[in-house]
């Protein structure tokens, strides 16, 4: 009887290792899970421009009156608050506290006149400014027989401490004598870049894209680049995280 007792703790004894081996496995897999689910626990880190974190999908909350106000986080989110200090500093006001669009569904088609299906504005690098402010000015531009316009901007002091004075003959209000911001220089100073109207623009101001910004070629490369880097270096951790448990459950197991 106290052979067969022994034999039975023998037993017990072995059963303690695939326990242990199925518990570490269980924990790894949820481990796993969580790391590559945060939003499930957190839920999404929502930011303003002043503090660059993400959304998802590496895309950051700006802190602007838009439809959808994300713009693609690093370069982007700090070239445009770069535009937007200047604006502010030079033209007297917060121009870009509002505007027309930025983010849009990746996925989402328009039927809508003048808005094109495969827009910068889906991977989080364009933006449109509010065309309704009364203080902006369009001028008309010819450019490599494409057609442009040139944004200022009429300065919210108009006693010499803001801009330059100019005669302008204006698209949008006719011949127009005071002191402006060329916003088209800053934007463009900064990284952001201007986009030709769409063909029929004469018969459609919704073809006008005068409003329309985003980030030059050479910016937006670096970024997806850097947010290449970003996802394989998450990657990578997320797999030695993985990788040391796998490997006590190899001794464990013997495979």
């Amino acid at each position: 009887m106290e052979y067969e007792t022994n034999k039975s703790d023998g037993r017990e004894k072995r059963w303690h290792i695939p326990v242990a081996a199925l518990i570490t496995f269980l924990f790894t897999v949820i481990s796993t899970f969580l790391l590559m689910n945060s939003s499930v626990l957190f839920g999404p880190k929502v930011t303003t421009a002043d503090d660059v974190g993400t959304i998802e999908d590496n895309f950051c909350r700006m802190a602007v009156d838009a439809p959808s106000p994300y713009l693609r986080c690093g370069s982007p989110v700090k070239l445009f608050e770069k535009l937007r200090q200047n604006v502010i500093a030079t033209a007297g006001f917060d121009f870009l506290a509002k505007c027309g669009d930025m983010k849009r569904h990746e996925k989402a088609k328009f039927s809508k006149l003048g808005v094109a299906n495969d827009s910068k504005h889906k991977i989080g690098l364009a933006f449109d400014y509010n065309q309704e402010d009364d203080r902006v000015l369009i001028v008309r531009e010819y450019i490599a027989g494409l057609t442009y316009w040139r944004t200022y901007l009429r300065c919210e002091k108009q006693d010499g401490t803001c801009g330059v004075r100019a005669d302008l003959d204006t698209d949008n209000a006719g011949r127009v004598s005071a002191y402006f911001f060329d916003f088209t220089n800053a934007a463009e100073g900064v990284g952001w870049e201007r986009i030709p109207a769409q063909k029929g623009w004469e018969y459609s101001w919704k073809k006008k894209e005068f409003w329309h910004y985003q980030l030059k070629s050479s910016f937006s490369e670096r970024t997806e680049a850097t947010a290449d880097t970003k996802k394989d270096r998450m990657q990578k951790e997320m797999t030695s995280t993985i990788a040391i448990p796998l490997h006590l459950l190899k001794k464990i197991f013997g495979f």
